[in-house]
């Protein structure tokens, strides 16, 4: 998600040379969760391996980012038209609740004879479950979510073929 603004502003513009430098921020803190991701995934303690592993965290997050870089430029690219509709309306609202998102892309859809792209409220509420235990159903994933929000990151929930389907997106 940090890196969404400034691949969206790279397609519209042409190249990275013509983008803005206002999603250096983003990208500072990108580098930031890499950098915590990789130490935990791969057990590099700074403290324990000084400049070695500094170097050894920096190369690893280097290859995450590039990676997560390539694949965002690719949702951009393949979400475009979602992409356009939702600066338009951020053109004349300034603002859009996650209900409203929801709904916009929903209607979008709609219009052009698509299934929802993403799931509502109510559309949540209505899905059955075959889980023993439905008080606590849904909490790992809840967890997860609250995670990746934390990190200013989306989750986006879809019904495909018949597969519940969780995108995440950091």
């Amino acid at each position: 998600m940090l890196y969404a603004g400034r691949a969206a502003e790279v397609k519209l513009k042409g190249s990275i040379e013509n983008a803005t430098a206002g999603a250096s921020a983003d990208i500072q803190q990108a580098t930031k969760i890499a950098s915590s991701y990789v130490s935990i995934e791969e057990g590099i303690d700074y403290s324990l391996f000084g400049e070695l592993g500094a170097k050894k965290i920096l190369e690893l997050s280097q290859e995450l980012l590039k990676s997560v870089w390539k694949e965002t430029q690719t949702v951009i690219e393949e979400k475009w038209e979602y992409v356009d509709l939702i600066a338009k309306e951020l053109m004349r609202t300034e603002y859009i609740s996650k209900e409203d998102f929801v709904k916009l892309i929903n209607e979008y859809d709609e219009k052009l004879g698509r299934k929802k792209y993403m799931l509502s409220k109510e559309d949540i509420k209505e899905l059955i479950t075959d889980k023993k235990d439905v008080c606590n159903h849904g909490i790992g994933s809840k967890s997860i979510a609250d995670i990746v929000k934390k990190n200013d990151g989306k989750v986006i929930y879809s019904v495909k073929n018949g597969w519940f389907i969780t995108e995440l997106l950091i």
